[in-house]
């Protein structure tokens, strides 16, 4: 030992270089919102354009739903089928990354084997992996400016493609985007009038709209390729083409149709600030930078409104801030806990005793940065979740050992034999409560599901701090108090300070040798207070409190038959009534879009369908906090026509589905839909219930053609030819590609807009066959409207109708939610026999979190026992030491209780930290009472000096893993749903369990030892 102790080159080399190395380490690494995290889902897309949610779930989504089934390991199949689109999640269980590698080829062949047989307008699946890098994007772009001509789309295309060209960037989705065309928009009377069938139209631009091969030549001893080009993309040439009646005459086509440039049908609408826009959503790689992206995408942004001398880019959003507030927020906190370290350590250490020590606290954080860079970890929530959870904890140890060397110093000793004997003392108490904690964290590192793979960076951030501060307690200390102790000196007022609160403490200590049931009750009482406060939720839980990001969304949602314009202008209408609550400068951007939704889990399409994005400025810029603007803004969300309107905020955490997911099967759509109409309504009648909404209110209307098979083969037709002649008066088909310069335009053929009269006009009047033949459409079919689902969903085979609604956590616990929900549904089974109800959402999480986190916190209590009866070589013990865990934990529900604070999955983890904390008291307590025991002492007094010997060392523990965390835990540098809670089950649990620990520990070791004394006769 002492050998180590003389190598002062080796423990300063190790310390420079740690300290250099970790701060490195600490810049170097990328920083993200998240981990990265393969969430073993996988997400699957079909476009079949024009066809019904019918028809897209019969071709498409059954033969999809069935190719997942057939791939093992699969959790979850949730099938949506929605007019045009076909769309599949498919969640794996938990199982290793090597093995969801071959599921996930195994599901890509079923895939492509299924998609053989769609039909052949339906385009390839678009098959994604699901991540924490794309399950939300990086940052959001919006373009705008003037859109008639189609240059919104052109400028928002050039910005695709710089945004796709800059490092780090894996994807860029475009919404909004319209494709630019040359559309022949042909006039059905026209056609009439000149003898013209569609069909020879299409037929005659399509031969036109064609660059064809013509094979090689020799030129003059040269060789040439030659190729014969069709029509240009001037549309003025385009209608000077003949086409070729009935009658053998050729008609100009400016006779029959307008021909002009312009931009396609829109599949969606987006408004920035009420100007047309293009949505452009930024996915970044994996393991890559989000700040340097981020700042990228602003510069690119920057440039291009300085050279366009407007803001025709806006950065709507980035993950920049929030990644940025939370590493300002921990580095604030940290460094106000460390300014209260060092003055603590000071108060009871002196001056240079106190930095000696105080150097644990950066070598063990250094020391962790560097091994998770190492690692190939970024810096992320979970990392920076550890850091709070071992703010003050590096000091414990070293608070033990600076202590036992401080009075081995006082009393006289050289530096060398000070530290040798405080070293032989304390260097198995402090090792073994350090192994302790550890084991309380390493069960952690293999929590199941989504929740442990994001979380498993903080268990392991966590131990590799704490084994590098034993490093720094029994090692770096003890070198340099040898090396730059300073002199010893005479008794000071820090001496009389210490000999002052073991001599109070020892009264009172005394006292409850002498009379112990007071000390019991008191211990009885607070975990009597601590479990009713828990099991009569006294205390809220909040099981998944995070921070919300300055972005939310207003989903608005219109009657089925609303237009997509119609939408657009409800919407238009939500954004100015949410820009009428903000103050000036509070919403950065607002972007309003129609025709699609963006859920936690999905994005939804379909006209009626509007969302309002808003993006508020930061609040130390004086904006609102995010909750505190949702509330105001609230009684203000009222648009006329709105079926449905509700708010989603945006959370810095795991990816989520609402609140509360309700499914129900077991039944037909039609009895479904009117089950959860009626459960929806008695919710939304519950006090604390917002946003109720169903799944299966998206329909849409229809104009259903019913074909007299007999009569439409006499003319030749059959449904496919039928549904393509109509779809060519309508959407129009595209029949060739054209260039002009670098750009390529789509040629569409199809007829003139036509209101509902003249649609029932065009079907009641006599077509032109191909061949010049007429034919009345009332002996092809009958028309007839009406209204058919426009989504139809599907969970692990069974037909689900799913309920969506938020609750208030501050007024209703998930408890009680689901009471809420029981209490609902009992009402109805008698009216809808046969449907069955199943959560998801939150609630579905909720249990499973709970339960593996409360059996892997149970493993890690095993796990110390065992440690602890090892080293000690006794069975009950440990049970002595353990027995402040209760204790701490009854502090956080008293100091939750008293603060009015819920309780989150984070506090759990706070509960295990603190649990090492509080046991590192009684290990050194419990050790130093069996080391005077094993000299001669009888229990009594063994207890009650080792008791007054530890004293002091506790209660600067105590103070400086209070002192390291009092900012986070009362947001002082910055408040954080995520770490708060954490910080604060810290701050309480020590403040009530120390001064319990300091009278029950002794107490009940003195008990323990006098038994085992009598039982060995002694």
């Amino acid at each position: 030992m002492l050998a180590i102790l003389r190598s002062h080159r080796l423990a300063d080399f190790v310390l420079g270089a740690v300290l250099l190395l970790g701060a490195w380490a600490y810049y170097a690494m990328p920083r993200a919102q998240y981990p990265e995290v393969n969430l073993n889902w996988m997400a699957v897309a079909v476009i079949w354009p024009g066809a019904a949610a019918q028809d897209v779930e019969r071709e498409i989504t059954l033969p999809l739903e069935a190719a997942a089934r057939r791939v093992a390991d699969v959790r979850l199949v949730t099938a949506t089928s929605r007019d045009n689109v076909a769309t599949l999640l498919v969640r794996f269980a938990d199982i290793p990354h090597a093995r969801f590698e071959r599921r996930l080829a195994a599901l890509e062949r079923e895939i492509r084997q299924a998609a053989a047989g769609f039909p052949r307008e339906a385009r390839p699946p678009q098959i994604l992996e699901l991540t924490s890098s794309n399950f939300f994007p990086t940052a959001m772009v919006a373009v705008s400016g003037a859109a008639g001509d189609g240059g919104v789309c052109r400028l928002a295309e050039v910005a695709r493609d710089e945004l796709e060209r800059l490092p780090g960037v894996a994807r860029v989705w475009a919404y909004g985007l319209r494709e630019r065309e040359l559309a022949v928009d042909f006039d059905p009377d026209a056609l009439r009038r000149h003898q013209v069938s569609p069909e020879n139209l299409a037929r005659a631009v399509a031969d036109q709209a064609h660059t064809y091969p013509a094979g090689m030549a020799d030129v003059s001893g040269r060789r040439y390729a030659i190729r014969v080009e069709g029509l240009s993309a001037n549309p003025d040439f385009l209608a000077e083409l003949p086409i070729l009646n009935a009658a053998g005459k050729t008609v100009p086509l400016a006779e029959l149709a307008k021909v002009r440039q312009g931009v396609g049908a829109a599949r969606e609408l987006v408004r920035l600030d009420g100007k047309p826009a293009v949505l452009l959503s930024v996915i970044k790689a994996e393991n890559v930078n989000t700040l340097d992206l981020t700042e990228a995408v602003r510069g690119l942004v920057t440039r291009k409104n300085q050279a366009f001398g407007a803001p025709v880019y806006t950065l709507l959003d980035d993950q920049s801030d929030s990644t940025r507030e939370a590493i300002g927020v921990m580095e604030a906190n940290a460094l106000f806990g460390l300014a209260v370290v060092l003055a603590v350590t000071w108060f009871f250490l002196g001056g240079r005793l106190a930095l000696l020590t105080s150097l644990g606290v950066p070598f063990a954080l250094a020391g962790m940065f560097l091994a998770l860079h190492l690692l190939g970890q970024t810096l992320n929530v979970s990392v920076l979740l550890g850091v709070a959870i071992v703010l003050g904890i590096p000091l414990d140890d070293a608070v033990v050992v600076a202590d036992a060397i401080r009075l081995r110093l006082a009393a006289g000793m050289n530096r060398l034999d000070a530290v040798a004997g405080a070293l032989k003392e304390v260097a198995r108490p402090v090792t073994a409560s350090v192994f302790a904690t550890c084991l309380a964290f390493a069960p952690l590192l293999f929590l199941p599901g989504l929740m442990g793979r994001f979380m498993f960076v903080t268990p392991l951030a966590v131990i590799l701090t704490l084994v590098m501060s034993t490093t720094a307690s029994l090692w770096l200390l003890p070198r340099h108090v040898v090396s730059w102790g300073g002199k010893t000196r005479a008794a000071g007022w820090r001496d009389q300070v210490g000999v002052w609160l073991r001599r109070h403490y020892g009264r009172l200590l005394a006292r409850a040798f002498q009379h112990p049931l007071p000390v019991a009750a008191l211990f009885g009482v607070l975990v009597l207070v601590a479990g009713l406060a828990l099991g009569l939720e006294w205390v809220k839980p909040r099981w998944f409190a995070s921070d919300p990001l300055r972005v939310f969304n207003l989903n608005l949602q219109m009657p089925p038959a609303t237009g997509m314009e119609t939408t657009l202008q409800a919407t238009r209408a939500l954004e100015r009534a949410a820009r009428g609550v903000a103050r000036p400068g509070e919403v950065k951007a607002s972007l309003a879009m129609a025709g699609l939704q963006f859920t936690p889990s999905e994005m939804v399409l379909g006209e009626h369908l509007g969302q309002v994005t808003l993006s508020l400025a930061p609040e130390s810029a004086g904006a609102r906090p995010v909750t505190e603007f949702v509330a105001a803004l609230r009684p203000m969300l009222k648009v006329p026509g709105a079926e449905n309107i509700s708010v989603q905020v945006l959370s810095a955490d795991l990816p989520m589905l609402s609140s509360l997911t309700l499914r129900l099967s077991g039944a037909p759509l039609a009895e479904l839909s009117a089950a959860a109409q009626d459960l929806g309504g008695e919710l939304a009648k519950t006090p604390g219930f917002t946003d109720v909404r169903n799944d299966a209110n998206f329909s849409q209307p229809r104009i259903v053609l019913k074909v007299d098979a007999a009569a439409a083969a006499r003319a030749g037709l059959d449904p496919f030819k039928l549904a393509a002649l109509i779809r060519l008066h309508f959407e129009g088909v595209p029949v060739g590609k054209v260039m002009e310069g670098e750009e390529t335009l789509n040629v569409v053929v199809r007829g003139q807009p036509l209101d509902e009269a003249g649609v029932r006009r065009l079907l009641s009047e006599p077509w032109r066959l191909p061949d010049g033949r007429e034919i009345n459409p009332g002996d092809l079919f009958s028309m007839q409207f009406e209204s058919t689902p426009g989504e139809l969903r599907r969970v692990n085979g069974k037909r689900t109708v799913s309920l969506h609604a938020s609750f208030d956590q501050d007024r209703v616990t998930a408890r009680q939610a689901i009471a809420a929900v029981d209490a609902a549904w009992a009402k109805l089974p008698a009216k809808h026999p046969g449907v069955s109800l199943a959560q998801g959402g939150e609630m579905e999480d909720v249990k499973a979190s709970l339960n593996d986190l409360l059996l892997y916190l149970l493993l890690g209590f095993i796990l110390m026992y065992a440690w602890l009866a090892g080293q000690f070589g006794r069975l009950a013990l440990p049970l002595v030491i353990l027995a402040t865990a209760p204790m701490a934990w009854a502090g956080v529900a008293i100091g939750l209780l008293a603060s009015g604070q819920s309780i989150t999955l984070y506090t759990l983890y706070g509960c295990v930290a603190l649990s090492g904390v509080a046991v590192n008291a009684s290990i050194v307590l419990v050790s130093a009472g069996e080391d005077r025991l094993a000299l001669g002492m009888n229990p009594l007094a063994a207890a009650f000096h080792a008791a007054r010997r530890r004293l002091v060392p506790i209660i600067i523990t105590t103070l400086t893993v209070i002192g390291g965390l009092i900012s986070l835990a009362f947001g002082w540098g910055g408040n954080s749903l995520l770490w708060g809670p954490l910080a604060s089950a810290i701050v309480w649990g020590l403040a009530v369990a120390t001064p319990l620990t300091l009278f029950v520990t002794p107490l009940l070791h003195a008990w323990l030892m006098r038994r085992r004394l009598g039982s060995e006769g002694r």
